[in-house]
């Protein structure tokens, strides 16, 4: 998608850093995935959950202004008996839900229904640039992460 609009551009963007995530999560040994690997406690399973959690942020709460209890996102931490591929199956499916909201807004310039951690209704075009810099700082921890569990490398 070189050649797409803005719109274009900035979800195909958005859509490639996303499948990144996941075909760097994919078949990640659970023991490792959930060992932090750097004294933040960050570890690969973690990430999936944080990277889960954005987008429900970003999207139903911020851009369509859904109330917070009406939205359950991933516990902060992953639970004993969670798995990492349950983690990307939520991811999925927060960025799916994701992409049906940002369709239903054909103005990049659009404010946003709701309110942002500072009190502020940023514009779809900001909500996507946004994601798009969170996704990507967090895909790139997560390949090095990878790397460092199992030697795994590229997308």
């Amino acid at each position: 998608m070189v050649d797409a609009d803005e719109r274009g551009s900035l979800g195909a963007c958005l859509d490639y850093l996303r499948s990144c995530v996941v075909a760097k999560l994919a078949g990640v040994d659970e023991g490792a995935a959930a060992r932090p690997q750097v004294p933040s406690g960050t570890s690969l399973h973690w990430l999936a959950q944080h990277l889960t959690a954005v987008e429900i942020q970003q999207f139903q709460r911020v851009l369509a202004g859904r109330p917070a209890g009406e939205i359950v996102p991933p516990p902060p931490r992953p639970l004993p008996d969670d798995s990492v591929a349950l983690a990307l199956a939520r991811y999925e499916t927060a960025c799916a839900e994701s992409r049906t909201i940002v369709a239903g807004c054909p103005d990049l310039g659009r404010r946003a229904a709701g309110r942002d951690r500072h009190g502020e209704q940023p514009t779809v075009r900001w909500v996507l640039l946004n994601a798009i810099q969170e996704t990507a700082r967090h895909a790139g921890h997560i390949d090095i992460l990878r790397e460092q569990v199992d030697g795994a490398t590229g997308r």
